[in-house]
């Protein structure tokens, strides 16, 4: 411990320190406190090397299970069902194992679809409701459409935009003037519209078809229907698209020529 002295006082045992900085803070330093504060361990390095080890250990075995969760756990379990040979009902020897299948639509033939007979040939469709009560109750169209080119394709769609649309209508800036002409054209329907002895004919095919007897007399009145079916439709395509495209081409004086090319190119 070092302590200065005032001038003229010495004390044994003390010795007397420099008071030129006189009226300085006095420092006193215990040696003996460094020995008696107890030494800090250091993690020596084998130590540090297998709690990381054991880290890295425990990581492992969380991903694998997870893993494992995904792949196995989570899936469906395995249901075993145990069958009685003696119980089941063995097929006669020499007897085929047939699978039928529904009948596509898109092919020529007579199918009933819910409550709705579909006669279809190559060209022309025919439906009926099963409690169809005459020639008037069926519903024709042609099944690939009228074929038309696309630029009348896109006068079609965009006529029924403009008249049930009002934002695409201003965007094309049709004027209301236009707009109660376009909806004054009577254009609709499939297109196929069958002459009422045409739809006579037809009718009294399908009675015959329908009160028919399995067997041949079945597929002879089926092979009727559909071939008279085709040849209406044929006859009906042409002027079905002839009268589309003149109605498209009222459509296009109504319109402007630039609005035609908005329509036309979107």
């Amino acid at each position: 411990m070092h302590v200065c002295n005032p001038p003229g006082r010495q004390r044994a045992g003390v010795g007397t320190g420099n008071c030129e900085n006189k009226g300085n803070h006095m420092t006193i330093t215990d040696r003996n406190a460094a020995a008696d504060a107890p030494a800090k361990k250091e993690m020596d390095p084998k130590t540090r090397t297998m709690i990381a080890g054991g880290a890295l250990l425990v990581c492992l075995l969380i991903g694998g299970g997870i893993v494992y969760w995904l792949l196995f756990a989570s899936s469906p379990k395995r249901r075993v069902v145990q069958v009685d040979p003696q119980a089941q009902a063995a097929a006669p020897r020499g007897t085929p194992m047939i699978r039928t299948q529904p009948q596509r639509r898109d092919v020529p033939g007579v199918q009933k679809v819910d409550n709705e007979w579909i006669v279809r040939s190559a060209t022309g469709e025919m439906r009926l409701n099963e409690k169809a009560a005459g020639a008037g109750d069926p519903t024709f169209r042609f099944p690939d459409g009228l074929k038309l080119p696309p630029e009348q394709v896109s006068l079609l769609a965009g006529r029924f935009r403009v008249l049930h649309d009002d934002a695409m209508a201003q965007e094309w800036k049709v004027t209301p003037q236009q707009i109660e002409k376009l909806r004054a054209l009577q254009i609709g329907g499939s297109g196929m519209n069958p002459a009422q002895p045409q739809r006579d004919e037809l009718w009294k095919l399908w009675k015959q078809f329908d009160g028919a007897s399995a067997g041949q007399a079945k597929t002879d009145a089926r092979t009727k229907l559909i071939d008279k079916l085709d040849e209406v439709s044929k006859s009906l395509f042409e002027p079905a698209r002839q009268q589309y495209t003149a109605k498209l081409e009222e459509i296009k004086k109504i319109l402007t020529p630039e609005q035609v090319q908005m329509i036309t190119k979107r």
